[in-house]
């Protein structure tokens, strides 16, 4: 089975520059999604997504003629408490860089640990559900992303400060691939909408 990482094309908050926060795609996004090339690069037989709206729009573009999205919270961003739609602030990103547990310490928000890891065993338990020739795509969010890579790979990555580890919107990212080389370097693994990539050790992709 093949499981593939897609982050929500560019959102209304990713323009404002805001903490979280349930706001849909912008034009510039939707056109993003529409214009993207995974979905010729990755073809799902089952599409999994966040609930919140970014991320359900961004599969709907990508895939407008799949038959069913899932929609799990489990897969939603993680939530920043009382910073949820406020501007982005450096001071504060500097402190949550270095001690990603402030989201939930200062700021009442989740357990960035906990919600990384619940997302990731859900993955885990694909494998069981699914048999080997499936491909499944899960649209979730940048921060949940980062954090469960943190726990794959022993915590070699931080949060928010590892540009390899950073994913654009609406860039992909080979999941089964890094389970099964999680040494490798983050983005061996990542797979843009306007080109294809290739690594020793993972899938290739090819036209």
């Amino acid at each position: 089975m093949s499981v593939f990482i897609i982050r929500h094309a560019k959102s209304v908050a990713n323009e404002e520059n805001l903490y979280g926060t349930d706001k849909p795609l912008s034009p510039e996004g939707e056109m993003q999604a529409r214009r993207s090339g995974l979905k010729v690069l990755i073809k799902p037989d089952f599409i999994f997504t966040s609930t919140l709206t970014r991320a359900f729009q961004t599969a709907k573009l990508l895939y407008p003629d799949a038959q069913e999205i899932k929609c799990l919270s489990l897969f939603n961003e993680i939530n920043f408490g009382e910073l949820e739609g406020k501007e982005i602030n450096p001071i504060v990103d500097k402190q949550i860089t270095i001690k990603p547990e402030l989201i939930k310490e200062w700021y009442h928000g989740d357990d960035i640990w906990e919600r990384a890891k619940a997302a990731k065993e859900l993955l885990d338990r694909f494998e069981a559900c699914f048999e080997k020739d499936v491909t499944v795509v899960v649209v979730l969010h940048g921060t949940l992303f980062e954090a469960m890579l943190h726990l794959v790979n022993g915590g070699k990555t931080k949060i928010w400060d590892e540009p390899d580890c950073y994913l654009k919107n609406c860039q992909a990212f080979d999941w089964s691939a890094f389970i099964a080389n999680p040494e490798e370097n983050p983005a061996k693994f990542k797979i843009d909408s306007d080109k294809i990539v290739s690594f020793d050790g993972g899938a290739n992709y090819e036209k």
